[in-house]
């Protein structure tokens, strides 16, 4: 965590910040929290401001940078980022909640390396449809963040799809809870939540905006 002048090149911020790269590896992608599209290796001189950010078709969000290297697997970042947002949509919206939980489901099963080759068609429909009738950002945000990884790091879900890249389980996308020393702390409950915003061992199938209707059946959120 730190301060920086706003306009720094993103490249800068993540050496004064981060650290840069680790030894011996390069910096594939970096991703401003799971709220603007994903910014290739080649876009890291952008100055981090709202007006360059929008520029280039992403944006600063909450000023939380998530570096990738060339050890990560853009298409099992895609998953956890997908089922993240899928998880955290209320309902309200159909299209959010219902194709987000196709989209998490579909992208899972990619980076496993399960799914032939036309579910690639099927993903790149749900993330044209996921934010459709959107009254929060968050449909937007899944169209957006799934959408630049799609388009930017495709041969990646390609290998999956194709047997030439090995299985491997969705990234954990989910908040930063602490920081201890220069560790990151998240919350691995997230691995655990329900559709429903649960944390039981199954869910309910009813979306949190119907089980939490307070005009029709109170009921407390979790913890």
């Amino acid at each position: 965590m730190g301060e920086v002048l706003m306009g720094t090149p993103l490249r800068e911020v993540i050496d004064l910040v981060g650290g840069g790269p680790r030894r011996g590896h390069r910096i594939k992608a970096v991703m401003p929290g799971v709220s603007s599209a994903l910014l290739p290796e080649h876009l890291l001189d952008t100055p981090v401001s709202y007006e360059a950010m929008a520029a280039i078709g992403s944006g600063v969000g909450a000023g939380a940078f998530i570096v990738f290297d060339d050890t990560d697997d853009l298409a099992a970042i895609a998953a956890g980022v997908s089922r993240f947002l899928a998880i955290e949509s209320c309902g309200q919206c159909t299209p959010c909640k219902r194709d987000g939980l196709a989209l998490a489901d579909l992208l899972g099963r990619v980076s496993r390396s399960e799914a032939p080759a036309h579910k690639l068609i099927q993903i790149r429909d749900l993330v044209n449809t996921v934010s459709d009738g959107a009254r929060c950002y968050l449909g937007l945000q899944h169209e957006a963040v799934v959408g630049s990884i799609l388009t930017g790091f495709g041969d990646e879900f390609q290998a999956h799809v194709d047997g030439s890249a090995p299985s491997v389980e969705p990234a954990l996308i989910t908040e930063l809870v602490d920081l201890e020393g220069d560790e990151a702390v998240f919350n691995e409950r997230h691995r655990s939540k329900q559709p429903d915003w649960t944390y039981n061992a199954e869910d309910s199938g009813k979306w949190p905006a119907e089980r939490l209707d307070e005009h029709r059946a109170p009921q407390r959120l979790e913890d």
